[in-house]
């Protein structure tokens, strides 16, 4: 089976929201609690974040799997944030990172950054740089 990424533009997002939207939700549910599936369609939206759909080309068309990504300007670099990956059969489209690496590029991005649990490592092939630890705060109810 052949999967293919595609850039889904702005004018589309509306309408591919509820084929991706259960993904969207499942990578953000391992998450931090920083933004909401609400907050991603919202960033779409407004071009500020990118949907990447990875749609089976050989047979009936289906999503198998949702990239979001975020290009951040640094006053060094530019860098494309995988920010959100989510997707089943994983080994059908782990292989179309190179597609989005591309794009980047020509889209002046130097630098690709990934977020997420440590298991990404290995399936992407990026080496670590850091770690992301997060401790999550209470208030002081006495």
């Amino acid at each position: 089976m052949v999967v293919k990424p595609w850039l889904i533009g702005l004018e589309a997002i509306d309408g591919a929201w509820p084929a991706v939207k259960h993904f969207v939700e499942r990578a953000i549910s391992e998450g931090t609690g920083r933004i909401t599936p609400d907050d991603v369609f919202e960033q779409l939206r407004s071009g500020g974040m990118q949907l990447w759909a990875l749609i089976t080309a050989d047979g009936e068309p289906e999503v198998v799997a949702v990239l979001v990504t975020e290009i951040i300007d640094y006053p060094r670099r530019r860098v494309l944030d995988l920010a959100l990956m989510a997707g089943d059969r994983m080994e059908l489209w782990i292989d179309s990172l190179p597609v989005l690496e591309k794009w980047a590029v020509a889209n002046g991005v130097d630098q690709v950054q990934v977020h997420g649990r440590k298991g990404w490592e290995r399936v992407t092939g990026y080496p670590a740089r850091a770690v992301l630890l997060v401790k999550e705060l209470e208030a002081d109810h006495g």
